[in-house]
C-alpha cells in the first residue's frame, strides 16, 4: 500500500452539513420537550433519524442532561426556524428535558447511572462528545488528561471530587490519564468497567458490545458491567482483571481473551489516533471490517479466499480509494462497482 501519503483531496463520501444537522437536531429536542408530542411528530423523529448515521448522531450530542440549557440558549436562531414551522419555542427545564427524551425511547443506555451519580456528588466537569463516520476529535479535560475520540463514537463524562466517570455508549476513544490517587478514573461500557489511576489506553465497544482494551501505559482494571448500576462498588469487585502495558484484552462481563503485543503491533494497532489505519500481514476480511467504521461505501469480497488473503500496508483515514488501488496493483485483486458499493474479487474470476 502507498507509504505517507500526505493527499489532503476532498473526501470520496459528501457527509451532510455538521452545522446544518445540529440546529435541526436542536429543534427536534426542544419539540420534545414540550407538554404534548404528536404521534406525527414522533413518526417524522423517526423519518429524520433514519436518514444517516450523521442525523442520529447529531441529535444525540444533544442529550448531555447538564449541558441542555447552555446548548439551547447557543442555538437561539432554531427558535425562529421553528416558529415558521408553527412551533414556540417552550420554556424547558432540566427533567421536562430528560422526560422528553425518555419519551421517545433515545436516553442513552447508562443514563440511569448518569443521573445517580449527579444526583450523589457535585460535579466538577461534564462534557460529551459525538462523533460521525470518519471523523475524529481530540480534547484536553480539566484534571490534565485527555481524550481522542475515534469514528462514529459516543462519549460522556462527569468528573466529581471522589471520581473521574466516562461513559462510551458507542464507538472507541484513547484516553491518556493524568495521575490522582484519590479520583478513580474509570470507563463504563455495556460489555465491562475499565479503571486507571494514571495510564494510556484505548477502549472500543464491539459490534457485539464486547470491551476491548488496549493499554499502551501504566495498568487498568477490569470489572463486570453489573458492577456499573452502583457507582460506588465499580471496579471492586472480586471478579476483576488487570491488564499492564502491551496488553490487549476482550472482556465482556469476564476476560474472554488476552494477548502481549510487541510495542511496534500495539502502536500499529493504535495509529487511528494520527489519522493512519496500518496493517501487516492480516486477513483481508478483517481489514475490511476495520476500515468500514470509517466510511459510509459498502464494501463486499467474493471469489475463492479473497477474504483469508494476507494484506500489509498504511493510509490515511478515508482513503478508501488508496485502498482499492493497493488491492489490484499489489495484491492482485479486482475491484468493481456494484450497485452503491464495491466488491473486491480474485483478478481471476473476472470474465
Amino acid at each position: 500500500m502507498p507509504t505517507n501519503k500526505q493527499d489532503k483531496s476532498a473526501p470520496l463520501v459528501d457527509f451532510p452539513d455538521r452545522s446544518r444537522l445540529r440546529s435541526e437536531a436542536a429543534a427536534w429536542v426542544i419539540l420534545l420537550g414540550r407538554d404534548s408530542v404528536s404521534v406525527d411528530d414522533r413518526q417524522n423523529l423517526a423519518q429524520w433519524l433514519a436518514q444517516s448515521s450523521a442525523h442520529r448522531a447529531a441529535f444525540e450530542e444533544l442529550q448531555g442532561l447538564d449541558s441542555e440549557l447552555s446548548l439551547l440558549r447557543d442555538l437561539d436562531d432554531i427558535g425562529i426556524a421553528m416558529a415558521d414551522h408553527g412551533h414556540t419555542k417552550p420554556r424547558m427545564n432540566r427533567r421536562r428535558f430528560a422526560a422528553g427524551l425518555a419519551a421517545a425511547g433515545l436516553l442513552a443506555p447508562l443514563a440511569g447511572v448518569y443521573l445517580t451519580r449527579r444526583e450523589n456528588a457535585e460535579i466538577a466537569e461534564e462534557r460529551s462528545f459525538v462523533t460521525s463516520v470518519g471523523e475524529q476529535l481530540s480534547a484536553g479535560l480539566s484534571d490534565g488528561s485527555s481524550i481522542k475520540v475515534n469514528t462514529a463514537s459516543r462519549v460522556r463524562l462527569a468528573f466529581s471530587d471522589d471520581e473521574r466517570s466516562v461513559w462510551l455508549d458507542a464507538g472507541e476513544a484513547f484516553f491518556s490519564v493524568a495521575k490522582d490517587p484519590d479520583r478513580p478514573f474509570r470507563v463504563y461500557t455495556s460489555g465491562g468497567v475499565v479503571q486507571a489511576i494514571g495510564t494510556a489506553f484505548a477502549v472500543r465497544v464491539a459490534d457485539d458490545m464486547a470491551l476491548q482494551v488496549s493499554v499502551e501505559e501504566g495498568v487498568v482494571a477490569l470489572s463486570p458491567a453489573s458492577d456499573a448500576t452502583d457507582v460506588e462498588l465499580a471496579g471492586k469487585s472480586g471478579a476483576t482483571e488487570q491488564l499492564i502495558a502491551g496488553q490487549k484484552a476482550v472482556f465482556r462481563n469476564e476476560l474472554q481473551s488476552i494477548e502481549t503485543l510487541a510495542m511496534a503491533d500495539l502502536e500499529r494497532s493504535l495509529a487511528w489516533r494520527q489519522g493512519v489505519l496500518a496493517y501487516a500481514d492480516e486477513r483481508l476480511a478483517d481489514v475490511i471490517d476495520d476500515v468500514s467504521r470509517y466510511t459510509e461505501i459498502k464494501i463486499s469480497m467474493s471469489g475463492r479466499d479473497v477474504a483469508e488473503r494476507r494484506v500489509a500496508g498504511y493510509f490515511r483515514v478515508g482513503e478508501v480509494d488508496a485502498l482499492f488501488e493497493s488491492l489490484q496493483l499489489s495484491f492482485g485483486l479486482q475491484v468493481k462497482r456494484v450497485g452503491d458499493g464495491y466488491l473486491i474479487s480474485d483478478s481471476s474470476d473476472a470474465p
